[in-house]
C-alpha cells in the first residue's frame, strides 16, 4: 500500500496527538503531527502542551502495509521511548497499552527510527 498513513497517540478525554506519514519516510526524519487536527505533509514537525498528557494508547488509522518506528523526542533529546507500529496494532484487542507522560511546556517531536514503505 502507499502511504500516506496516519497516527494517533492516545491520551484521556480526546486529548491526543495525530501524526501524518508520508510515504517511505526516511530514517532520521520527523514526523509532522497536529493536537487539534488531522495533520498533512506541511503541518509543524513539533507540539507542546500547557498540562500534563498521559499517554495510553498508540492507533494506526491506515490499511495494511504501514510498520515502521518512531522514538520520541523531548526538547531535542532522545527519550529512549519508541514505539514500533504495524497495521494489524489497532485492532489487536491483546495489544500492549502505554503509560507515556508528555510534560507540560515540553517540545515533542516524533523522529522516524525504522523506515515506513511506499
Amino acid at each position: 500500500m502507499v502511504g500516506p498513513y496516519k497516527l494517533k497517540l492516545q491520551g484521556p478525554a480526546g486529548v491526543a496527538v495525530r501524526m501524518y506519514v508520508a510515504a517511505s519516510a526516511a530514517v532520521g526524519s520527523y514526523l509532522p503531527c497536529d493536537k487539534s487536527a488531522i495533520p498533512n505533509a506541511s503541518s509543524p514537525d513539533s507540539v507542546r502542551f500547557n498540562k500534563p498528557v498521559q499517554i495510553t494508547d498508540v492507533i494506526s488509522t491506515t490499511a495494511a502495509g504501514a510498520a515502521g518506528a518512531f522514538e520520541v523526542i523531548k526538547d531535542g533529546n532522545p527519550t529512549g521511548v519508541i514505539f514500533e507500529v504495524d497495521a494489524n496494532y489497532s485492532t489487536n484487542t491483546a495489544r500492549q497499552k502505554f503509560n507515556f507522560l508528555l510534560e507540560a511546556d515540553a517540545e515533542y517531536r516524533f523522529r522516524v527510527v525504522e523506515g515506513f514503505p511506499a
